[in-house]
């Protein structure tokens, strides 16, 4: 029975393993895998809400949400974020949410391009600025939240809570019409209601949007009836449009075409202000109505026609011109101890202030001249004249209230910097500015003063690198905030520096010689010390970017243009 078994087992076995290999032949010639359902959850649910520091957003599924980034997308602050989700579909029943909450406009969702079996979805979150996010996944892995995060606070209205206050609230509503003057007294009247009311008294025709929903109060006595409808879209933000003897009304934020059709968009060019800073300081709830148009620095609007020349009116009050500040500095350096001595000379005082600079310590100090002496000039330029003296920078410059302006004056060299990659020590050769920069920010609050920010750096050769011969680099550098009346002078001294030269001369072939070399070389060392001095005098400028002082501004033209200031 074994002998007969045994054939038996062995064609069964060959029958198993040729159907199983011809099915796989069919499943490759077909092209198909042998599961060809994907595994999909539906995105049910999409909502938001703002919060103090930006808005929340969530995404929830009816099963195990997985995403990924999209097209374009980039962490830190961005103004997209685009998000994918490849085993995902749509059961939203809509594409665009306008969300409206700063710093958020609007969320896109879409299928994409390619997908497969119609299975992926791209959600698209659009800012209003460049924004900072946060991503994470929920704990049951069926949905994930986005905050975005803003730049400013924002207060944030519990209108649940507001609604279930006003429910418990006692409603009236009466509504009289008399010698073509209407009488209103509402008490948390439904606007609805009110404006039917209104229209069976009169016999005025009003069509009001769908989407309005309000609760108003209104007290009006003996008024036309074209006013108490003005004055109720005004006071609750309604669009109005009156054409053909109708009243038209709907929500002041457009969502569709109706309330778009009775919306007004206007621009309004900044002068002096960045669009941007101007729709900043405007109240936060704004925000979902303003636009910025950059290459017009503008601020653009779709909103109710009153609410246009409300935001016009406050843009003129915002949009002023920033004060101008002239600032003139001088770097100057004294050089060897003797004359870093005569630079101590130059000493000036009055009733109330002095100015010392003691480089013999190595202190910094920075006083406050009224105004620099008369011979100061005449004393600079016979320091210079004997080589004791230096004037590295003399710059005048004018810079806008708050701004920075810098200067840099010199020539680049070249080091050589070590670092580490992958655990072995590289070099490599890097440029690197000789000479002054001057960083200075002045700032008025137009009580004549001038609150003044000043960074100078100075840099030299020290020495050459013996194994490189390549410089090595002496910085000076002072950093210092100071207030000071418009025309006062800021002195900051002690920016000591010293520095030690050898050089070494022989005759050729003959300093070489044993013994007898020593005759025929020669080495000679020299020590130099030398002394930053800064002096920087800001002057608040009129509108017509002049000094307000005429004498002081004829003697500046004088200086720099070398020639008479002409008589105006």
């Amino acid at each position: 029975m074994q002998q007969r078994i045994e054939p038996v087992r062995a064609s069964s076995q060959r029958f198993y393993y040729g159907a199983f290999l011809i099915t796989g032949l069919m499943v490759l010639a077909a092209g198909k895998p042998l599961s060809s359902a994907l595994v999909y959850c539906n995105v049910t649910d999409l909502r938001f809400k703002q919060l103090s520091n930006g808005v929340s957003i969530e995404i929830e599924a009816d099963g195990a949400l997985d995403w990924e980034q999209g097209a374009g997308f980039q962490w830190g602050r961005s103004k997209t974020i685009p998000l994918h989700f490849p085993g995902a579909r749509s059961k939203l029943g809509k594409n665009l949410y306008n969300v409206g909450l700063y710093p958020v406009s609007h969320i896109t969702v879409g299928v994409p391009q390619d997908p497969q079996e119609g299975v992926g979805l791209d959600v698209v979150i659009y800012n209003q600025i460049p924004a900072s996010f946060e991503i994470r996944a929920t704990p049951s892995q069926q949905a994930i939240a986005i905050t975005v995060e803003s730049d400013r606070p924002i207060e944030v209205n519990n209108k649940k809570e507001k609604a279930t206050e006003s429910a418990g609230a006692t409603r009236t509503l009466s509504v009289s019409y008399h010698d073509e003057k209407l009488t209103v007294h509402a008490v948390k009247a439904k606007i609805h209601e009110l404006l039917g009311r209104i229209a069976q008294e009169t016999g005025i025709n009003v069509v009001l949007d769908d989407t309005v929903q309000k609760e108003v109060s209104l007290h009006v006595t003996d008024l036309p009836v074209a006013e108490v409808i003005r004055g109720l879209a005004s006071a609750y933000g309604l669009a109005l449009l009156e054409r053909g003897g109708v009243y038209m009304l709907s929500e002041g934020v457009p969502t569709d075409l109706g309330p778009y059709n009775l919306s007004g968009t206007e621009t309004f060019p900044m002068r002096y202000v960045k669009a941007e800073t101007a729709a900043g300081l405007l109240p936060t709830f704004l925000f979902q109505y303003l636009h910025k148009n950059d290459e017009q620095n503008a601020v653009v609007m779709t909103a109710p026609t009153q609410m246009l020349d409300k935001v016009r009116a406050d843009l003129q009050k915002i949009d002023v011109a920033p004060p101008q500040i002239l600032i003139e500095a001088l770097a100057l350096e004294l050089t060897s101890t003797r004359e870093k001595d005569l630079g101590l000379g130059l000493t000036f005082q009055d009733n109330r202030r002095e100015v010392t600079s003691d480089s013999l310590l190595g202190e910094l100090n920075f006083r406050v001249l009224d105004a620099l002496p008369r011979d100061w000039e005449a004393r600079l330029k016979a320091l210079e004249q004997k080589g004791k003296a230096r004037v590295l920078a003399n710059p005048r410059m004018a810079v806008v209230n708050g701004r920075q302006a810098t200067i840099s004056i010199g020539s680049q060299r070249f080091i050589q910097v070590q670092f580490l990659q992958w655990g072995n020590q590289q070099e490599r050769i890097e440029t690197v500015d000789i000479g002054v920069r001057l960083e200075i920010r002045p700032w008025t609050g137009g009580n004549g003063e001038v609150t003044t920010f000043i960074n100078t750096r100075f840099s030299n050769i020290n020495q050459i690198d013996p194994q490189s011969g390549l410089p090595l680099l002496a910085t000076r550098e002072a950093t210092t905030s100071v207030r000071v009346k418009d025309g006062e002078t800021i002195v900051i001294g002690g920016l000591k520096l010293s520095q030690k030269f050898s050089t070494k001369r022989k005759v050729p072939v003959l300093g070489d010689l044993p013994l007898l070399g020593p005759l025929f070389r020669s080495a000679n060392k020299s020590e130099v010390e030398s002394e930053l001095v800064l002096f920087v005098t800001p002057h608040i400028l009129t509108d017509e970017g002049r000094l307000s002082n005429a004498d002081r501004e004829r003697e500046i033209r004088d200086r720099f243009l070398q020639e008479p200031a002409k008589k105006r």
